[in-house]
């Protein structure tokens, strides 16, 4: 049985790291919470508009696309090259905000809640 003394775990450092961890992670989710709050209050909600065509199941097999639903994916497609440029924006402007900040803990935090805004599962 050989016993390797030097990567065992010890017990300090890990604590630590744990309580960082979930100091940041509340940071983070208080942050985002204000600035839903901030957003949200600012700007009018948009009311999602009933679409008729959708009644009941289409009995063809391949349904043809109308106008409407040819802008629709047109619309659709433009959303999400918007949002892949977004992304890079605010990852850019993340690694070179993040490179400023010399505490580790600070620019956790601050890395975490601007990527926060990507992540899909967040919006409600």
């Amino acid at each position: 049985m050989n016993i390797c003394y030097d990567q065992e775990w010890k017990i300090g450092p890990t604590v630590m790291t744990l309580c960082e961890h979930i100091f940041v992670s509340f940071a983070i989710r208080i942050l985002r919470q204000q600035a839903t709050k901030f957003i949200s209050g600012r700007r009018p909600k948009k009311e999602e508009e009933a679409d008729a065509s959708d009644t009941g199941p289409s009995t063809a097999i391949v349904p043809l696309l109308d106008d409407k639903e040819k802008k629709k994916m047109k619309f659709r497609w433009k959303a999400g090259i918007g949002q892949f440029v977004a992304s890079g924006i605010v990852a850019y402007i993340d690694g070179r905000l993040c490179r400023q900040i010399p505490n580790p803990i600070a620019r956790r935090i601050v890395s975490g809640f601007l990527l926060s805004f990507l992540d899909k599962s967040n919006d409600q």
